[in-house]
């Protein structure tokens, strides 16, 4: 197992009005799921 970092572009199909956005990822590569924290803005 190990941890992979990468860029993903998140968007919203059903949204189209909102912009895309790309956010940093660190993933364990063992992990089923992805999940996310958003920052305060």
């Amino acid at each position: 197992m190990g941890l992979v970092r990468t860029t993903v572009r998140l968007a919203n199909l059903a949204r189209p009005d909102l912009d895309e956005i790309d956010v940093n990822a660190l993933v364990d590569t063992g992990a089923l799921h992805l999940g996310s924290i958003r920052e305060s803005y």
